[in-house]
């Protein structure tokens, strides 16, 4: 996505300096330049929320649990581990369980060995769990999490009673939740 909105910048600033020459048409270079300016916005707003948005935004949702470092997270399609391995950083004494089903439709580069990679990276694979599987049927028995965590998988989810299964059977009582999804419908 990023290489495509990055050419898509480019053949934009082309576009504007080719028709730069054209006598007589000013509302062709406006508009050229208008496209390129709106394309170089695009990219640099799709680098920011890459690079560095979605980090900060998870980093006030995870102080925002106030984890006290002992919990059991449970991470519903953790991906690489962006949220999975910022929690298990806060759990010092707790462990965080990422469960997926590593397609790489949904991320490219998406698998266990890349979480794990990234889990010593970060250096806190000793607290970091990975199960293979739909986020309807965990590996887990009930009430084994304090905390549920989901990062953009639960609009994957058919429905609603789905959606609110899969966040709640994990939970010990009083559990809480961080979750972020897009939705295109009002379920």
């Amino acid at each position: 996505m990023g290489a495509g909105l990055a050419a898509a910048t480019v053949s934009g600033l082309v576009a504007a300096t080719a028709v730069t020459p054209v006598r007589g048409r000013w509302w062709l270079r406006a508009f050229a330049w208008v496209v390129a300016v709106s394309c170089a916005v695009t990219l640099l707003s799709y680098l920011h929320g890459t690079l560095r948005g979605k980090f900060r935004i998870w980093e006030e949702e995870l102080d925002r649990l106030a984890l006290r470092g002992d919990e059991t997270v449970v991470d519903l399609g953790c991906g690489r581990g962006l949220v999975l391995l910022a929690a298990a950083a806060r759990l010092p004494r707790g462990r965080a369980i990422g469960v997926d089903v590593w397609r790489g439709v949904d991320q490219s580069g998406n698998g266990p060995e890349a979480t794990r990679a990234n889990a010593d990276i970060l250096g806190v694979a000793d607290r970091v769990e990975l199960h293979t599987a739909d986020v309807r049927d965990l590996p887990l028995p009930d009430g084994c999490a304090d905390v549920v965590v989901s990062s953009l998988v639960l609009h994957n989810l058919p429905d609603a009673q789905a959606r609110s299964a899969a966040l709640v059977r994990p939970f010990v009582c009083c559990g809480r939740v961080g979750a972020s999804s897009c939705s295109t419908s009002p379920t």
